[in-house]
């Protein structure tokens, strides 16, 4: 009998040094993964559902391919919304132009921000920031205020916004610490 005692007295210690040996080893978290994407976010006030597309070159042209854009579809709204496109991994755009919208029945477009972000840095454009850094095409109105009204033609084509000189140095400053 005192064999057995001891013997399942030796093992509930055993087991128990075990399991305080197991809580106290130290718990390895994974490293927090870098945001590496560069997000362009238009905040506007648009009333019927639409697509929006933004476009970018990585060598400083103005030659805008498709295979280096991205669209983003999203339901109309009376309310101000966040239009987010995310860039591929790993791209860092020179120039910029952003298309808003194939909707032919889309009607006026109120900008209330445009917000870049790159890693640790944002920029925040309100309209004549904006407007420093993109030249709307022919098929946009009332620029004096942040009203963006299209003109409408047919076959439709949406208004977009080009970049303006002051983008390419603008996108370099930006982005320089993250690279």
């Amino acid at each position: 009998m005192k064999s057995k005692l001891i013997s399942i007295l030796s093992l509930f210690i055993v087991l128990t040094s075990c399991k305080n040996k197991e809580e106290s080893q130290p718990v390895e978290t994974p490293a927090k993964a870098v945001e590496n994407k560069f997000t362009i976010t238009l905040e506007a006030k648009v009333l019927k559902d639409d697509a929006f597309h933004i476009y970018y070159s990585e060598d400083g042209t103005q030659n805008f391919t498709e295979n280096k854009s991205v669209w983003v579809e999203f339901k109309g709204n009376p309310n101000p919304q966040k239009i987010k496109f995310e860039l591929p991994e790993n791209i860092y755009p020179t120039m910029l132009r952003l298309d808003l919208g194939t909707n032919k029945d889309q009607e006026n477009i109120e900008f209330v921000n445009l917000n870049l972000k790159y890693f640790n840095s944002t920029k925040d454009m309100k309209w004549g920031d904006f407007l420093t850094y993109f030249r709307p095409n022919e098929l946009v109105t009332g620029l004096e205020t942040n009203l963006i009204k299209p003109i409408k033609k047919d076959p439709y084509v949406g208004p977009s916004f080009f970049p303006m000189d002051a983008m390419k140095p603008m996108l370099e400053n930006f982005g320089k610490s993250n690279k």
